[in-house]
């Protein structure tokens, strides 16, 4: 017995529907794993100081997580452990490769004996990274 065009007619919808749900799932999972791959882990913050400004070389504090090209404010503490001289910190950079600084209140000059709070803007790479960023203060 012939279809009728009524019957032709939905088979032609489910199969046009089966499509686009299957193409939908295809799409959510190919973005969902470049959302993944593009995930930015940073295990800590190493500083690092050629001349040691304000005794900071060495000092690590906790990481972060952030997407990729995403940017975190940090803030730190840094305490002058000279009880005789003041410090001052000019520059904060990133030395790992993809991140970058910006916003910084630099300069500062910390007193003797005394805590001063930089505050900066780290922006991440745009590729995944998984490791610790080292940040040099001069």
């Amino acid at each position: 017995m012939p279809s009728t065009p009524k019957k032709r007619t939905w088979l032609i919808v489910v199969v046009v529907v089966v499509i686009l749900i299957v193409a939908a799932v295809a799409v959510l999972a190919f973005l969902g794993s470049a959302v993944n791959a593009a995930s930015i882990e940073v295990s800590a913050i190493n500083f690092t100081s050629s001349d040691n400004a304000c005794g900071t070389n060495g000092h690590t504090t906790s990481g972060f997580t952030t997407v990729s090209g995403g940017s975190i404010q940090d803030t730190l503490s840094i305490t002058n452990s000279n009880f005789f001289l003041s410090c001052t910190v000019n520059s904060v950079s990133a030395i790992t490769s993809g991140f970058s600084i910006a916003g910084a209140n630099t300069p500062i000059t910390i007193p003797a004996g005394g805590s001063q709070s930089l505050s900066f803007t780290i922006t991440a790479p745009n590729h995944s990274f998984n490791g610790a960023l080292t940040i040099d203060l001069e």
